[in-house]
């Protein structure tokens, strides 16, 4: 009842929508607790005690990090302090970062505006998937540059929030490995970390399938701004993955070779279809 509630909620944006959203978001953090507290009675590992203060030693030394080096980016941008609050959300939702980490911050940072969809996908989006490297730290260093960049105008202005979000998403990272590690050390042994671990792969599966899904769409995107045609993008589109999977199944190739024929590929392929519809 609830997947059916939360799919009727998301599909429009009237104002009982949006009351209904929050209101079976309710009840999923009702039902959250609720199990977790009958699991820790059901364990009895109610009578552990979990190590509090080298937790919150730990915890505020990597808030400490991110304060110290995200000042000088407050100073010349507001923005950076509810940037800072959603890169901390964005690496929660995403259990501290991954390839799926792309379509969460594409969520937050996307459709909320805070970076255009072309910026976010057409620049930001390869660009991480290329170099080496954490993609939190990336995608939010990434997403800080822009922000920076339009409130001050200036590559300053960006460098400056680009380094709040660095230091965010190791602070993030950290802080919550801190806190997870301590109390895991505690409640291993519950049933309610059994089942997450059970379902940590089609969750993040999910998140990746929607994230190739928002790459494809921005071909297609691409395609029209290029008076190209959609199909023909498509179709290369499809072509590329094909072969992907033919090297990475196949052939045993490692990924630096899927990524190097994908971007040669790619660029050979869409301007031969651009000069020739062009002719």
């Amino acid at each position: 009842m609830l997947i059916a509630l939360y799919l009727f909620a998301d599909s429009g944006s009237a104002q009982w929508s949006i009351a209904l959203s929050w209101c079976v978001k309710a009840a999923m953090l009702v039902l959250a607790v609720r199990g977790l507290y009958r699991s820790i009675v059901k364990d009895g590992a109610k009578k552990k005690t979990v190590p509090w203060q080298p937790m919150a030693k730990r915890v505020s030394a990597w808030i400490l990090f991110t304060v110290v080096l995200s000042v000088p980016a407050a100073v010349v941008c507001w923005d950076t302090i509810p940037f800072l609050g959603n890169g901390w959300l964005s690496s929660l939702l995403s259990f501290g970062g991954g390839d799926a980490y792309l379509t969460v911050a594409s969520g937050i940072f996307v459709d909320t505006g805070a970076v255009d969809s072309s910026d976010f996908y057409g620049h930001l989006a390869p660009i991480v998937n290329a170099m080496p490297g954490s993609i939190l730290c990336k995608v939010l260093s990434g997403v800080g540059y822009y922000i920076g960049y339009d409130a001050t105008g200036g590559m300053t202005g960006g460098y400056l929030v680009a380094l709040a979000g660095f230091s965010c998403s190791l602070a993030a990272s950290g802080s919550v490995f801190c806190i997870v590690y301590y109390i895991y050390e505690c409640f291993e042994k519950l049933d309610v970390f059994r089942l997450i671990s059970r379902w940590i792969r089609p969750i993040i599966a999910g998140l990746l399938l929607s994230l190739i899904l928002s790459l494809v769409y921005q071909n297609t995107q691409t395609a029209v701004k290029l008076e190209s045609s959609v199909p023909v993008i498509l179709g290369i589109t499809v072509f590329i993955y094909a072969i992907d999977q033919l090297l990475l199944y196949k052939w045993k190739k490692k990924n630096g070779i899927l990524i190097l024929f994908s971007g040669i590929a790619s660029l050979l392929l869409c301007n031969l279809a651009i000069y020739f519809q062009a002719v």
